[in-house]
């Protein structure tokens, strides 16, 4: 149980903050308290991006003040923030590989491209979708650290720290998932005076997210960007799926049967004229709940895989060594376990080989007592007999040399000449080391994929002065960015 703990909702009206006590199966609001931003001091006009960054943060700061004269924050040590989805830029993406520790160290060179605030550094989280071929589809969710900053500091001066800082539309739909572990395939609405965040849910897990402005308050406009949003889903996935539909909001909102009514309608509308297949959602199995009492089971304790949550890296809520004791731990007994078994591996095999020299040794002595029986003092059988062999040779004339293979002699010009010739130019390829001698070339270098790295070898192996092509290595730089790669060829 998480206990007692903050719970704040922030959007571009204000915040709206409740102390929440869970030490119990059934959650308690022991109090709460609203403050809105027109109630404060009028906002001067700002231009500069970063000026109005400052004043977002400062505008929060004023208005946790303003709760703190009237809840004891003293009480509790953790947070739950919940933050409009306008604040936030979700994207879906692709990579060739499933690992979650490769995704987070190349994500936010994927991501840089893909986000309006590049020259902000940014936190993103991410779940896994699907995997289609070679390729893992990830939706991302990313948002300024600064925002994220602010947060702690001001929090923290009251001895708080968030556990969960998550868009509110998105942990609605996720907390509603949690509760109705039924159902699987559903499109949730939350909606709000300020926006209306859409998200696509697919087998348990949120597969698009939008946020779109209050213009599509209109039934009709809504009832369009459900057909865009569906039929682009079923595009990407080639999947036919039939989704329910479920309405969050604030009851307090006016006009929302109405609203929902004439959305009902137009969703048949547009089923009945065949512009959105009849059964990509089933309006009739339309719900509305209240999105207040959805988002106070938002609890510090979550650990769903596919919520979004922004306290990553050093704002993490638990400690590296707390997440991962009983791996580190397994992993020292392991380590422990290998050193003794190499330990003792390595005794075996020092036995055995002291066994094979000692055979070699009795082996040569015997040859070297057949072929000199008047050598009296043997002292080392390979080196007298080598000694010998050569004395013989010496004194009857013979070349020891004569007989010896030449390898192929082959200029460093006519090797730069096959190497530019049989490399592609559109291969982006650097070359950094250019090693030759007698019958190898070792050639290092790198280029931007690991595709790249099999097509060169390729194009080499077809090569008449190349005998053999080897990959020594091929590995990925520590920025990610550059696949460093080693060739043997044997010429």
């Amino acid at each position: 149980m998480a206990g007692l703990y903050l719970l704040i909702n922030h959007d571009h009206f204000g915040i709206k903050a409740m102390m929440i006590d869970e030490t119990h199966p059934e959650r308690t609001v022991k109090s709460r308290c609203e403050v809105l931003f027109k109630d404060l001091p009028e906002p001067p006009e700002i231009s500069d991006p970063a000026e109005a960054a400052l004043f977002r943060a400062n505008l929060f700061n004023t208005a946790m003040d303003s709760v703190a004269e009237k809840m004891d924050l003293q009480s509790c040590s953790k947070a739950v923030i919940l933050i409009s989805p306008l604040s936030v830029y979700f994207r879906t993406i692709s990579l060739p590989f499933r690992s979650e520790k490769k995704i987070q160290q190349i994500l936010p060179f994927e991501l840089e491209p893909l986000l309006p605030t590049s020259n902000e550094t940014c936190i993103s989280d991410f779940h896994l979708l699907d995997q289609q071929a070679d390729l893992s589809m990830i939706l991302t969710a990313s948002i300024a650290e600064s925002r994220i900053e602010a947060y702690f500091q001001k929090l923290g001066s009251f001895g708080i720290k968030p556990k969960i800082i998550s868009p509110a539309g998105y942990a609605g739909a996720v907390a509603f998932l949690r509760e109705h572990p039924h159902i699987s395939d559903f499109a949730f609405l939350h909606i709000t005076d300020e926006r209306i965040a859409l998200i696509l849910v697919h087998n348990k897990k949120p597969w698009a997210v939008r946020t779109l402005p209050d213009s599509f308050r209109t039934a009709e406009a809504l009832a369009a960007c459900l057909h865009q949003t569906i039929t682009g889903f079923c595009q990407k996935t080639g999947e036919d799926i039939a989704f329910d539909l479920i309405v969050g909001f604030d009851q307090s909102l006016s006009g929302m049967d109405g609203f929902l009514n004439t959305l009902q309608h137009s969703l048949a509308e547009r089923m009945r004229h065949e512009t959105l297949n009849p059964n990509a959602l089933t309006h009739q199995n339309l719900q509305t709940i209240d999105i207040n009492d959805l988002l106070i089971t938002v609890s510090p304790d979550d650990t769903e895989d596919c919520l979004v949550n922004f306290c990553k890296g050093k704002y993490r809520s638990t400690s590296f060594l707390k997440t991962h004791f009983y791996s580190i731990a397994a992993s020292i007994v392991l380590f422990f376990c290998m050193i003794g078994s190499g330990l003792f591996s390595a005794g075996l095999d020092n036995s055995r080989l002291y066994k094979k020299i000692s055979f070699i040794d009795e082996k040569a002595l015997s040859i070297f007592i057949k072929t000199f029986p008047d050598q009296k003092r043997i002292q080392d059988p390979y080196l007298q007999m080598k000694a010998n062999v050569k004395e013989i040779l010496k004194k009857t004339g013979a070349d020891s040399d004569k007989n010896q293979a030449v390898g192929k002699e082959v200029k460093v010009v006519d090797a730069l000449t096959e190497l530019s010739t049989k490399i592609a130019p559109a291969i982006d390829v650097e070359i950094s080391s250019f090693l030759l001698t007698a019958g190898r070339l070792v050639l290092s270098g790198s280029t931007d994929n690991f595709n790249n790295v099999d097509n060169i070898k390729t194009s080499l192996e077809s090569s008449d002065l190349f005998k053999k092509v080897d990959i020594s290595s091929a590995a990925t730089d520590k920025k990610g960015e550059r696949v460093n790669f080693k060739f043997n060829i044997d010429i």
